[in-house]
Order: structure tokens, then sequence, then C-alpha cells
């Protein structure tokens, strides 16, 4: 990630830019059509009030080579009701329907969360990684039960950071680029066939994106 700007140009359809919006509307190159499609709050504000924009932060797909995606913050104000009251609220029972009894879906029932040291210990074990691989892994590669799963993902520096200093209270349901996919269904022996050196088959598959997070580690070999 990268922290925010404080200043950036607006121009306009035919690219050339304005310095305010004030300029903008004077202009007379520009048909009233498109100066209307302006507001003010386009421009980057004073300098004396910009300063508070560098705590923002960019995250940007071509920094942890994936696609496009937002990334929202939600703040809870109040306890969530009860699924039933919700159901109630949101479905009102009609006389000629039946009850509605299907749960609703939850997020934190797909939430990320980080792996385990053994966990990443496979990892380390089947790749033969080196150069201090570990404890780097441990902190970056996260799976849905936090342990074994289909697919492990790689999360960048600051997304990390920004799970680890919220102290529990950021869920993350998808985040990361997916670097392993699970070839064996996932057991405790696969783990110690690994850390033993005679595995019967290989646990994880690296994906063309994992080659290239796990480049610093890997060797001369790839």
């Amino acid at each position: 990630c990268r922290p925010g700007l404080t200043s950036w140009p607006v121009v306009d359809g035919k690219l050339k830019a304005h310095a305010s919006f004030d300029a903008l509307q004077q202009s007379l190159e520009l048909p009233l059509a498109e100066r209307r499609k302006y507001r003010r709050g386009m421009w980057p504000p004073p300098p004396e009030s910009a300063a508070v924009l560098r705590r923002c932060v960019r995250l940007l797909p071509h920094l942890s080579d994936t696609g496009g995606f937002f990334v929202a913050l939600l703040r809870k104000v109040r306890p969530l009701p009860q699924h039933s009251a919700l159901r109630r609220e949101i479905m009102p029972r009609q006389q000629n329907q039946p009850q509605l009894t299907r749960q609703l879906p939850s997020a934190c029932n797909n939430e990320l969360r980080r792996l385990g040291t053994d966990e990443a210990a496979l990892v380390v074990a089947q790749f033969k990684l080196i150069g201090g691989a570990l404890p780097v892994l441990t902190r970056r590669l996260f799976s849905r039960d936090g342990s074994f799963g289909r697919r492990v993902y790689h999360l960048s520096e600051g997304v990390e950071k920004m799970h680890r200093e919220a102290n529990g209270r950021l869920n993350l349901v998808r985040a990361g680029a997916p670097v392993l996919v699970a070839t064996v269904p996932a057991r405790s022996d696969n783990l110690r066939e690994v850390q033993s050196g005679t595995p019967s088959s290989p646990v994880w598959r690296m994906t063309t994106i994992g080659k290239k997070v796990f480049a610093p580690w890997l060797g001369p070999r790839l």
C-alpha cells in the first residue's frame, strides 16, 4: 500500500489541466454541459488542510499482483438483531407462505485467518524454501480456517499490518492473492510426512502468483 495523495491534476475530456474549479467554470473552451459535470471537491484541498490526506491508504492492484477490487471500512454502531427477529423484519410472514427456516448466511464463516506455524513450516519444508522464509510466511499467509484449506492466500505487508494492529476488530473475507492450492486432502499425517522428508504426495501446488511471491526463497532451482 501507499500513502494518500495531497495534490493531483484535474483534466477535462481533452486532457487539459485546470488549476481550480473556478478556472474551469470560466473556461470558454468547454461547453456548459461538460462544465456541469465537475464539482469543487474534485480539486485538492489547500495545503494547510491536505496533510491529513497522508493518513489515507491507497491499495493498488499491481503492487500485490491482483485484479481490481474494492475496500470498505464498516463501523458497527449497535448490536445485530437475532436471526429470527431479522427474518421477521425483512421478510414478513404471510398466511399462505411456509415459515422461513433457512439460516441467514454469515460472512464470519468465510473469514480469513492467519496460517498456523506448523502449517507454514509444512510449506517451507515441501518447497525447500531458504533465507528465513518461515517468520515472514507465518505473518503473511492466510487461509479460510487458519489451518489447512483449499487455498492459501498471501497478504501484502500493508494489509497484514492493518489486520494485526486491529486486534481482532477487522475480519478479512476477501484479501490477498492465492499462492497455494491443495492437491490432496489436508490431514495431520501430511504435516508429519513432509517434516520427516518422506511425503507420500505433494500437499500444495504453487500458483503462478505464488512463484512470484516465493521467488526470494526458492533459490536458484526455478
